[in-house]
């Protein structure tokens, strides 16, 4: 394994991957989690997916975030390549123009919109 000086990686190589890291509940209620372990094989699968489209260290992503785990995969995974997320609110897709997006996208210039 690569030996990296960032603490995002370091926190999740040097962490007990069975500990519960995310607590999601499903349409009928119950609860479904997810170890350490399983998160950080999303976020990693994220990283795989960013670094293979050119995005690394100091880039901007776009990401609209839902209230999904998927999301905060997401997230962990730009963070995990060295690229800066920009989280852009779901109740912006309600303007019909996509103004404020599009004011977003303008401003931070991503290498990728993750949706």
């Amino acid at each position: 394994m690569t030996t990296h000086d960032d603490p995002v990686f370091e926190l999740l190589r040097n962490t007990d991957t069975s500990q519960i890291m995310l607590t999601v509940l499903d349409d009928s209620g119950s609860q479904i989690l997810f170890d350490r372990g399983y998160y950080i094989f999303k976020a990693m699968c994220v990283a795989q997916g960013l670094k293979s489209n050119n995005v690394g260290q100091g880039d901007f992503v776009a990401i609209i975030p839902l209230n999904l785990p998927e999301s905060f995969w997401g997230l962990l995974g730009i963070m995990l390549v060295g690229a800066i997320p920009v989280p852009i609110h779901p109740v912006f897709l309600k303007n019909r123009d996509l103004s404020d997006i599009q004011e977003i996208l303008n401003d931070c210039k991503p290498k990728l919109l993750v949706a």
